[in-house]
């Protein structure tokens, strides 16, 4: 056998003399022996169509394009068969999870690695490199003893790392001993088998585009040469350089060689291969076929064209002199009027950069483009890449944009180039973590894990892969979770009778929404979906759920195939293929072709690997989620005419005449290395002194940048677009490469384009109506000159709209920029949604104060968020109210007050309200049936309000106002009367609602019979009187009551109503107060007993009429304060003072009533105007309802943009003043 080597710089034609020299044979003989073209995986497809690029080949016999593990699987199918299943890397990573938990026990510092995130995925790669570079558990050991021996402390992790790798590796080997192949372990059946395999015998063989080998490659590469009959490997490395004749001489150390040399990897490569050959190949120094792209053409008889340079001379310059010229004289190019230097401005390397358009960037050799951030970067390449296509004759495929790495620039490269029109694929692995189907098994499991809990059962819903429409779906998620139906309550043989909260009353237990369903129907489709969920656990626990019995994963996976078969999710996907086809999404379309044999495999390998293990439902879970984790999707390009975007070190690029290297960013490009997982570089350094070799450390990895960034700069043959960003997406500032300099050094002349950062009339990139539609839209938003508006970019703005299959994708484009977030509703709208006539609560009227959309959304539209059985702080407070209510009515019917209740009766009263309302309330029994956590909750709020009851009692008998009304009612046909609101234009607003409380005290000794009467408003924690918020109109409730009951409250004839007070009461303990007692005046201890046992705060705030402040509280004694209600009196008795910030004069008060009417009167006018402009409010500059409003998606304010409407904060004596004017 021959072995030849063919030699040269990248660009020299090393492949194209090896694709010519296969052409050349297949146009001699069709058929003859094998032509074998070994090439890297991801290459493997380039290079099948380059090989038909010649017009005079329409396809071929027998030439096989393969990688090294096409090339076994070839070796196997013509020698011995081989009988026992190849583990896929899932299957190998669910083995060593099984290994990890079995030898837990014997395992150092591994054992404390296990159940880390990633673990299994590393161990398994670290398995991988040492059979790649046939290291076996005995080596490790003997590695481990000669550390030993050292007895050196340092060395200590690395021994106890090597002790547990063994350990796994050992146990791992033994594993799969007559039970699987490890795919690592293909290469040696290769080895071993390849001189049974016809395709070898005879066979002429080329091996291109690899810079080097694992030691389980070379081994495999001698067994191939050695059974053919002509060999041909190329590397790209400098054969003329001193470094080449060092590597040539045989006697010549290792550390002849330069580490830092650019082709240092390859040349390392040629010269192991070298000796590889030497004893048993015919290798002689005529066979090295040598390549330099400086050399003249060669004969016309010869198979090899010039080389990727001959028409750049820019670009052959850049390749001859990278990593070789450090520092060469820098011409700038000459400037013209549209090409100058901003003035004082120069990049971080090289020359003073240009600003100029993107139209003016040049398409011919070398440019290096600085932007101010990634997606301008990206968007500038887009549309230099059109540029190129529609005014320079190239093809997509003529195109590559190269990448170190995908982070940060795959979204953005996605959206621009479809934005664009840009064919293009991307060249990568796709993850397949979210996609339905996945979502689909991770949630089926969980769900009979969780014995059929809700949440788990609405995600296997919404995959969309059961076969039930998704309006069906959401209404049934609004049905479940308004009723928190959980658990057995799905699958009982009870059918659904709940009555309905989110359509009242309604039959049948009708639901509102768009899709109407009858309770008989909601149970139908329960039960439809039900059946393979029911079906599958009945195949796990035939008799009942036991959540820790243990079974085998087989038996789980074969109950979770049963599944998929059942909901026919082929036929699902085969739609959702066939749809995406229609789309034009293709890659999404390979993914839905997929996907299905891919989760199929994964659950053979689950079984094959861990079948006979016994586990529960949730540990399959787990394993299962972590196996869909990493699984991915190789995907084949779709289209012939693509941009191929890829990362320099997995994509092949064979034949392209322009590439676009973007992120040439410090730490992106050369790309920085971080240290392994399982071994540091100081301990991979520690081993490889001892002769245990294994993969490069980070340092050496680091050094192979250079040779990557060498690879992807002279992958073009006529021009190349260098470009980096100055600031990522966070605004972090990013520098230039270093890289930059270099390329600057190698090829000289090379502008440097700064693109603009201020708005630019850019004709190139107007490709297509979308990208007009932006150009219009940031001209729009930019440019203040209306002249220039005007004379342009109105120009083409009309005229665009003349085309009728542009004018909508440019009103899209434009939307935001003339979009005014205005509402308004015409007059017929207005006439009939309001009539002369309307009525609404105080809350409306405080909504729409806030906010006239918010009030709209609320009470026009009649909006709301979807109900859920959820126990909340609402629903505390409703028990609470509904409960106080109860308690005045009982004390009503027994003919007592708060104040003559003995200990035992309010015990009694309070218990018969909170059992009356825990047992009969349907809501409440739904919330104690829900979780024991609400039975908690709820147990709590009953002794909160003991607590809260004797505090009650407590108020009462220390002042002279007595409870007479519980929730009472105002409004048409309840116990009051509206509040009538005369309104402008002979209109009127009726408000109505409900008071919680109002307390009335007579003064029966006065004169003329004067009776005070006060609102008490039950709130859960207490709160102040917000003045600033009641004069503008945001805080009007307790006043509005306040005034309803002095104009409507039917107290006897012969007493004068005279307002005391509006409080809020806390029905939580606001604090702790010291200890106390019982005032000296007070003859009854007892009265005081109720604060003095304990000493929590309950104390209510508001406004009192100071007049009034006596009768509240008597026992407060001078310069104290109150223990029941918040004012202070002071050394001479007096209780006006700025102290009592609730405390007003009775004149103040009356103000305040006048104030609200005026207030309620302009709200009530405005909202029958129809007002429902976006306008909230923002009071001292903080506080604004857009952070609570459940409206905000809808309304779409943008405080960037929009204006909040602007409230002063004004003080007590500052609101008091401004209503007194």
């Amino acid at each position: 056998m021959d072995v030849k080597f063919i030699l040269g710089r990248s660009g020299s034609g090393k492949t194209r003399y090896c694709l010519e020299m296969v052409r050349a044979e297949l146009r001699r003989a069709a058929l003859g022996y094998p032509l074998l073209l070994l090439v890297p995986e991801q290459a493997t497809f380039q290079m099948e169509q380059a090989l038909l690029g010649d017009e005079q080949l329409s396809g071929y016999h027998r030439v096989r394009v393969v990688s090294f593990a096409r090339l076994v699987r070839l070796v196997l199918l013509q020698s011995e068969p081989v009988f026992l299943p190849i583990l896929s890397p899932l299957a190998k990573q669910m083995i060593l999870r099984r290994l990890l938990q079995e030898h837990r026990q014997e395992l150092g510092i591994f054992s404390r690695s296990a159940d880390r995130a990633g673990f299994i995925a590393q161990l398994g790669g670290m398995i991988s490199e040492l059979r790649q570079y046939q290291k076996t558990p005995e080596q490790l050991t003997q590695q481990r003893q000669k550390l030993l021996e050292q007895n050196n402390p340092r060395l200590a992790p690395l021994v106890e790392k090597l002790a547990d790798l063994a350990l796994i590796y050992q146990a791992y080997q033994h594993y799969i001993s007559d039970r699987f192949i490890d795919p690592d372990d293909l290469l040696d059946l290769l080895s071993h088998r390849g001189g049974r395999a016809e395709i070898l015998h005879h066979a002429h063989l080329w091996v291109d585009g690899f810079s080097g080998f694992t030691p389980q490659q070379y081994t495999a590469l001698l067994a191939m040469v050695e059974r053919v009959d002509e060999a041909h490997i190329s590397l790209c490395l400098d054969p003329q350089h001193e470094q080449f004749r060092r590597a040539n001489d045989a006697t010549a150390p290792e550390t002849a060689l330069d580490d830092t040399y650019l082709f240092y990897p390859t040349l390392g490569t040629y010269r192991r291969l070298r000796r590889l050959f030497a004893d048993s190949c015919r290798l002689e120094p005529e066979k090295i076929i040598l390549f330099d792209y400086t050399t003249p053409p060669p004969p016309a008889e010869s198979p090899i064209a010039p080389g990727r340079f001959g028409g750049s001379p820019a670009l052959a310059r850049l390749e001859g002199n990278l990593f070789r010229v450090r520092n060469v004289e820098k011409t700038m190019p000459k400037q013209s009027p549209d090409m100058s230097p901003r003035q004082g401005s120069s990049t971080a390397a090289g020359p003073e950069a240009l600003t100029v358009s993107w139209g003016d960037i040049p398409v011919k050799d070398i440019v290096v483009v600085e932007s101010a951030e990634r997606r301008r970067e990206v968007e500038a390449a887009a549309v230099h890449i059109l540029r190129l296509c529609r005014e320079h004759d190239y093809r997509f495929r003529d195109i590559a944009v190269i990448l170190r790495d995908f982070t940060g620039y795959q979204e953005l490269l996605e959206e621009t180039f479809t934005d664009h029109g840009i064919a293009y694929f991307l060249d990568q692995r796709r993850s397949v973590r979210h996609h339905p189907l996945m979502e689909l098994l991770r949630s089926a499991v969980q769900v009979i894990a969780s014995d059929f809990k809700t949440e788990h059962l609405l995600s296997y819903l919404k995959t969309d892969m059961p076969p039930l429409p998704r309006l069906v779906i959401d209404t049934l998620e609004n049905y479940v979770l308004l009723h928190g139906i959980e658990s057995s309550r799905w699958y009982d043989e009870k059918p659904w009778s709940f009555r309905s909260r989110l359509a009242g009353d309604l039959p049948n237990n009708n639901l509102e929404g768009p899709y109407q369903l009858t309770g008989e129907q909601l149970n139908q489709y329960r039960r439809q979906v039900l059946a393979p969920l029911l079906h599958m656990r009945e195949i796990l626990y035939p008799r009942r759920f036991q959540p820790d019995r243990l079974m085998t994963i087989h038996k789980i996976s074969e109950a979770l195939v049963k599944l998929l078969e059942e909901l026919n999710i082929t036929a699902t996907l085969s739609g959702w293929y066939r749809r995406a086809r229609q789309d034009k999404n293709l890659d999404l379309a390979q993914t839905h072709k997929q996907i299905y044999a891919n989760v199929t495999a994964l659950l053979d390998d689950l079984t094959e690997a861990m079948g006979d293990v016994l586990v529960t439902i949730s540990q399959y879970g787990e394993i299962l989620t972590a196996a869909l984790g990493q699984m991915t999707l190789a995907l084949v390009p779709p289209a012939l005419d693509q941009v191929l975007i890829g990362a320099i070190e997995r994509s092949r690029h064979p034949k392209i005449k322009a590439a676009f290297v973007l992120g040439v960013n410090e730490g992106r490009f050369p790309k920085v290395q971080t240290p392994d997982a399982f071994f540091t570089d100081a301990q991979r350094q520690q081993l490889s002194r001892d002769g245990f070799e294994l993969a490069p450390t980070s340092v050496e990895r680091l050094l192979q940048e250079r040779y990557l960034a060498y690879i992807a700069l002279t992958r073009p043959s006529d021009f190349l677009w260098v470009s980096y960003s100055l600031a990522d997406e966070r605004g972090s500032v990013l520098n230039p490469s270093p890289l930059i300099e270099d390329i600057h050094a190698a090829a000289g002349n090379v502008p440097t384009i700064r693109l603009s950062e201020t708005f630019d009339l850019d004709r190139s990139a107007m490709v297509n109506p979308v990208q007009l539609g932006h150009q219009l839209a940031m001209a729009f938003s930019e440019i203040e000159s209306s002249s220039l508006v005007g004379d342009v970019y109105q120009q083409l703005y009309h005229y665009a709209l003349t085309h009728s299959d542009w004018a909508s994708t440019i009103q899209r484009c434009l939307a935001g920029v003339i979009y005014h977030n205005t509402a308004q509703l015409d007059q017929e709208t207005v006439e009939q949604s309001f009539r002369r006539q309307s009525c609404g609560s105080v809350s409306r009227l405080e909504s729409f104060a806030a906010c006239p959309f918010q009030h709209f959304g609320r009470y026009l539209l009649n909006l709301k968020q979807r109900e859920e059985l959820k126990l909340a702080a609402v629903d505390v407070g409703s028990f609470y109210h509904k409960a106080l209510c109860k308690i005045f009515e009982k004390m009503r019917q027994k003919q007592r007050n708060w104040h003559d209740l003995t200990d035992d009766e309010l015990e009694l009263i309070v218990d018969q309200a909170a059992h009356n309302l825990i047992h009969h309330e349907h809501q409440v029994i739904e919330l104690l049936e829900q979780s024991y956590r609400n039975k908690y909750l709820l147990q709590e709020a009953v002794s909160r309000l003991q607590r809260f009851c004797r505090m009650l009692r407590g108020a009462a008998r220390v002042g002279d106002f007595r409870q007479q009304q519980a929730e009472l009612e105002f409004g048409d046909g309840k116990a009051l009367p509206a509040l009538e609101l005369k309104l402008p234009g002979n209109r009127r607003f009726l408000i109505h609602g409900q008071i919680d409380r109002v307390d009335v005290c007579q003064k029966t000794e006065h004169p003329e019979k004067i009776a005070g009467i006060m609102v008490i408003d039950y709130k859960s924690t207490g709160r102040t009187f917000p003045f600033a918020h009641f004069y503008h109109g945001l805080a009007l409730q307790l006043i509005t009551y306040l005034l309803i009951l002095q104009e409507r409250y039917p107290l006897n004839a012969n007493y004068q109503l005279l307002p005391a007070g509006a409080l809020y009461l806390p029905i939580r303990p606001q604090g702790r107060s010291h200890p106390v007692s019982a005032p000296r005046q007070i003859t009854d201890p007892g009265a005081y007993a109720d604060i003095a046992d304990t000493e929590t705060i309950y104390k209510a705030a508001g406004i009192i009429n100071g007049d009034w402040c006596s009768f509240l509280d008597r026992t407060v004694e001078p310069k104290n304060a109150s223990k029941y209600y918040s004012f202070y009196v002071n050394k001479d008795g007096s209780v006006y003072t700025p102290r009592n910030r609730a405390v007003v004069t009775s004149q103040e008060m009356s103000r305040l009533l006048d104030h609200c009417r005026a207030n309620l009167i302009k709200l009530a006018d405005r909202i029958l105007a129809g007002e429902i402009t976006v306008s909230p409010y923002r009071l001292n500059n903080r506080e604004s309802p857009c952070s609570y409003c459940e409206f905000a998606s809808l309304c779409r304010f943008d405080a960037a943009r929009d204006n909040y409407r602007l409230l002063p904060h004004y003080t007590k004596k500052q609101v008091l003043d401004r209503i007194a004017e």
